[in-house]
């Protein structure tokens, strides 16, 4: 049940089950609001907003930022960008192209790609303008637990600021691309968010179903292990003296 709940999970999402925003383009505008500081686990972080910026789209891979192989954000000493959202919209999604493709996540990029004979057409069609990878910021614990829950094949919607920032524990300083069209290193947005809307989960129902058989396969796993101790290791009877 486990390794048919994973591989469900694993599934884009149907084509029935597109929310037809995320086809929209993000919407990006000039910002009155001002540099602005914040204090988060014991460091002092300076937000300077250059742009409002709203993103619909479909999450195609994630970053954990406490993820145990990503030493730089351990050595950048940055806790304020919990999460990175390798987001598709546009055409990508309307052409369903990648659903053909497989993307991965790094410490601070996105990696799509395809294999097979006809990768050339694939990615001829595939939209780089309409890819971006998101470090996101954010200072409200409500939208921290939202996107904790965030996964692979969600479909969300975000609304805040496209920023710079650095923190008080050193000389680290992050920008932002402010196109989408720009590639290679800066060409990642840096988004402080307002608002987190996860606009259709996919598939809830196989994920909490494995979260489930996860815990129950974790228990039998110790009880037959238990079971197994106990049993050669309690001291013998007299009636198990077989003289």
């Amino acid at each position: 049940m486990f390794i048919v709940g994973w591989v469900c999970v694993r599934q884009w999402p149907a084509e029935n089950d597109i929310v037809p925003d995320v086809l929209r383009e993000p919407v990006q505008s000039e910002t009155q609001a001002l540099p602005f500081t914040l204090k988060h686990k014991g460091k002092q972080y300076s937000i300077t907003p250059k742009f409002n910026y709203e993103l619909w789209g479909l999450v195609v891979s994630c970053h954990e930022s406490a993820d145990p192989f990503d030493y730089y954000h351990e050595q950048w000493g940055d806790d304020l960008n919990v999460k990175d959202l390798c987001v598709v919209w546009g055409q990508n999604v309307k052409s369903g192209v990648f659903r053909k493709m497989q993307f991965s996540s790094g410490s601070w990029t996105c990696y799509p790609k395809c294999s097979g004979s006809d990768w050339p057409q694939i990615m001829n069609k595939f939209r780089y303008d309409q890819l971006s990878n998101n470090h996101i910021l954010a200072e409200s614990s409500s939208i921290f637990d939202r996107l904790r829950r965030i996964r692979r094949g969600d479909q969300i919607y975000l609304k805040g600021y496209l920023a710079e920032y650095s923190h008080s524990g050193g000389k680290f300083h992050r920008g932002t691309s402010v196109t989408r069209t720009d590639t290679g290193n800066g060409a990642c947005e840096t988004i402080f968010i307002k608002d987190l809307k996860i606009l259709r989960e996919s598939h809830p129902v196989w994920r909490r179903l494995n979260v489930l058989v996860f815990f129950l396969l974790l228990m039998s796993l110790a009880l037959l292990f238990a079971g197994f101790v106990s049993r050669y290791t309690r001291k013998p009877k007299d009636s198990d003296d077989p003289a």
